[in-house]
C-alpha cells in the first residue's frame, strides 16, 4: 500500500493511541483487521474505541478485512485514493 498511496504514516500513535494507518495531510485512518487479531472481545472492544476516536478528531475512517487487503486490493486502494484525493 505504501509504494501506490503516499504520505502514510504506519503504526503510529494518533490521539493517544496506534492505530494501523493514517495520512496526517488528509484527515484519514485506516483499520487493517485480521481475524486473527481481532477476534477476541477485548480486540473487537479496542478497535471500536480506536474509531470513535478517529471520527472525534474529525478522520474519514475506513476498516478493511485481510480479504479486502490481499484478495481484493484495487478496490481497497481505489477507494483510498479517492479520500486522499478529496
Amino acid at each position: 500500500m505504501a509504494s501506490t498511496i503516499s504520505g502514510i504514516d504506519f503504526n503510529r500513535p494518533a490521539g493517544g493511541r496506534r492505530v494501523d494507518c493514517r495520512w496526517p495531510a488528509h484527515p484519514v485512518t485506516v483499520e487493517l483487521d485480521s481475524y486473527r487479531f481481532h477476534h477476541s472481545r477485548h480486540a473487537w472492544e479496542q478497535d471500536r474505541r480506536r474509531e470513535r476516536e478517529a471520527r472525534a478528531r474529525g478522520d474519514e475512517f475506513r476498516r478493511y478485512t485481510w480479504g479486502d487487503v490481499f484478495e481484493r486490493p484495487a478496490l481497497m486502494l481505489a477507494e483510498l485514493r479517492g479520500l486522499v484525493a478529496a
